[in-house]
């Protein structure tokens, strides 16, 4: 994401890929559940203005294998340029193909408050 390849992040991810957010509304205090389509998720990033960098720091990785599956939970902190946005977790899930490992789902948490340090 940082480099803004995403020649890079098509290399990672399988044929159809589900990508979703859980957050709580700032307003009403309720879980929201947002899915996102990952074309739209390559095109925010090959769109962005040069000089903008987004800078996903991830912290740890914890990753269980089981056959053909595994997830990946890592916990992060982004930034726009080297600006603090916002921290969460990602959970990864893979699936193992003939072409090696390949991302078939990602679920994010956001949050501005209660983030690990860098």
């Amino acid at each position: 994401m940082r480099l803004g390849d995403t020649s890079m992040i098509s290399n990672t991810i399988a044929d159809h890929v589900e990508l979703k957010s859980i957050y709580t509304d700032s307003k009403s205090g309720e879980t929201k559940l947002v899915d996102e389509e990952m074309d739209n998720f390559i095109k925010s990033i090959s769109g962005k203005p040069d000089n903008v960098v987004y800078d996903e720091r991830l912290l740890s990785f914890d990753i269980k294998i089981d056959g053909p599956m595994a997830i990946a939970w890592t916990p992060y902190r982004f930034y726009l340029n080297e600006k603090f946005s916002h921290c969460g977790v990602n959970l990864f899930t893979l699936a193992h193909y003939s072409v090696g490992w390949r991302i078939v789902s990602i679920t994010d948490t956001r949050r501005r408050a209660d983030c690990e340090p860098d």
